[in-house]
């Protein structure tokens, strides 16, 4: 288990100020930025939304398979911390509120920024997933998703990706000089996979048994030694 986007998902200010005065070390650097992620009502409301069309018209096709959304409860968002070495190399944990992280959405992120002229290769972007059960998810062309989401929108996709990698570009945009520090500790009270484990009619083993699992929590700080003050970063 990885939380260090835990520092970009709850900070405002996102970066904190130290109150040490030991140097940072040589070229540290790290930033923050949030997007918006929420798609459009209509579209269905994650993996519990009813089959089945709703009354009245969609002609945007915002639904297919699910009853359409009739509102936004709370915003969705995608949280990037970027982390810059004293060598210039980068690497950007991501948090986005969706049903499920995905390695195609990950190259889409990659090749955006490669065209933005922002040096983070798709190897760098780590991206995590809240496992949002209400929300859209129309990311995948993988048919067995849709049996629990709607089908493949390319429009929610692309807007997706777009805003994940706005969020990217400006934690990078707005790097400072910083100070990290982290720490494991074990977790184990809900760990476990929903196949369960048990035993076949030949003796053999079968399923995931919790032993499989990363019972380790991993969480980073981030302090901003740049010296300077915000009342609020990142802005908005």
């Amino acid at each position: 288990m990885f939380t260090v986007i835990g520092l970009a998902a709850t900070a405002a200010p996102a970066l904190a100020k130290s109150p040490g005065s030991d140097p940072p070390p040589p070229g540290l650097r790290a930033g923050v930025g949030v997007a918006d992620l929420s798609w459009h009502v209509g579209a269905s409301a994650g993996q519990y939304a009813t089959d089945g069309v709703g009354p009245g018209s969609d002609p945007s096709f915002e639904s297919v398979k699910q009853a359409p959304s009739y509102g936004v409860q709370s915003r969705l968002t995608a949280r990037a911390l970027v982390l810059e070495d004293a060598g210039g190399q980068r690497v950007a944990p991501v948090k986005v509120d969706n049903y499920l992280a995905q390695d195609l959405l990950t190259r889409r992120v990659a090749q955006l920024l490669e065209q933005q002229h922002v040096a983070i290769p798709r190897d760098r972007i780590i991206l995590s997933a809240t496992h949002d059960h209400s929300s859209p998810y129309y990311n995948t062309p993988s048919a067995g998703v849709w049996v629990f989401q709607d089908v493949w929108d390319v429009r929610a996709f692309e807007y997706q990706a777009r805003q994940v990698a706005s969020a990217i570009s400006d934690a990078v945009a707005g790097l400072v000089p910083a100070r990290l520090g982290g720490t494991t500790v074990r977790f184990d009270g809900v760990k476990g996979n929903i196949a369960g484990r048990g035993q076949s009619a030949d003796g053999s083993p079968y399923g995931y048994p919790d032993t499989f699992g990363d019972h380790g929590v991993v969480v980073l700080r981030v302090d901003d030694v740049s010296g300077r003050s915000r009342s609020r970063w990142p802005p908005g």
